[in-house]
């Protein structure tokens, strides 16, 4: 595979493009960024414009930044600032790890200082043991209360959703991980609460899962259609699959394999399971079972097959 055709691919599982690149431009400068780090929003930059308002671009100031990340806002300052000094804290090593490069990327290094550190800790007072001129952070903004008026999918929600975990102290979290979920996977390890992750795994979230055999599942729950006497059998899958999906999908191709395959890839919605098998319906209208990869797809199936005067269990089976 290509780099231009792993991009692409990166792309079709929800990977925002600074992260396919691995950089992002913040202000004036370049920044590296990858799954360790939240890439910097653009309406950050204000930050920047507001404080080099506040002192003469020749003084010799303290800056502390709590929350460094890339290091995109300290790192900003210090480039306006060119005799300024300052202290970067970060929850998460990994993350100071690019915050370094960051640094050294930018000609900044020598004149940072960076902490690996809670906000919180005891001691943080200690480890900083100093005044400072600045202090800048950018903490989550979004009230618990207005995390249900946000678009589901957004990745505004998920972060609230994280942090409003993080601010009831849980002590892990049970995640169904998808590929589109990946763009949070930075800020779940970053917050050092125990992820255990079911069904699928993706390394980008921790090591800890449960996963089970998708594809001997998938074969018995084939090989239980056959037994009912189904002979065309159909396929809904997801169009971005996941690695359990992708091995359901291998399953079913594995047990038909001396037969025509029947299939049709959708959004895990009832409308468009519904019309999925309709045209599956159209390619054969002997069609007499799915296999559907998400429970909304599967009551799409069924409302398709009633419509038909089939009579769901016996007639036209979904699993």
């Amino acid at each position: 595979m290509s780099k231009f055709e792993k991009y692409i691919k990166m792309k079709e599982n929800f990977w925002p493009i600074d992260k396919i690149l691995g950089k992002k431009s913040f202000y004036k400068l370049d920044f590296e960024v990858n799954c360790d780090v939240l890439s910097p929003r653009y309406d950050t930059e204000v930050l920047i414009d507001e404080a080099i308002e506040l002192f003469n671009k020749l003084d010799n100031i303290d800056i502390l930044e709590f929350g460094t990340g890339s290091g995109c806002i300290v790192i900003s300052l210090m480039d306006e600032y060119k005799n300024a000094q300052a202290v970067g804290v970060d929850i998460s090593e990994k993350a100071l790890d690019v915050t370094k490069r960051n640094a050294i990327k930018n000609g900044v290094e020598n004149r940072l200082k960076l902490i690996n550190a809670s906000w919180f800790d005891s001691n943080i007072e200690t480890k900083l043991n100093k005044k400072f001129d600045l202090i800048i952070s950018t903490p989550p903004y979004i009230p618990t209360r207005e995390i249900d008026s946000l678009d589901k999918e957004s990745k505004e929600r998920k972060e609230a959703v994280i942090y409003s975990l993080i601010q009831h102290n849980v002590a892990g979290i049970i995640l169904f991980p998808r590929t589109e979920d990946l763009e949070i996977a930075p800020l779940l390890r970053s917050s050092n609460i125990p992820v255990i992750q079911v069904m699928d795994y993706f390394p980008e979230f921790g090591e800890l899962s449960v996963t089970m055999d998708n594809f001997k599942a998938a074969s018995t729950a084939m090989q239980h259609l056959i037994d009912k006497g189904h002979q065309n059998i159909g396929f809904l899958g997801a169009k971005n699959q996941t690695p359990s999906q992708q091995e359901r999908f291998r399953a079913y191709k594995e047990m038909r394999k001396d037969q025509k395959l029947l299939y049709k890839f959708c959004n895990p919605s009832l409308e468009d399971g519904y019309n999925k098998t309709l045209e599956l319906f159209t390619e054969n209208p002997q069609l007499n079972a799915i296999f559907a990869t998400s429970d909304a797809s599967a009551l799409g199936a069924m409302r398709a097959a009633k419509e038909r005067n089939l009579a769901i269990g016996k007639d036209f089976s979904v699993v």
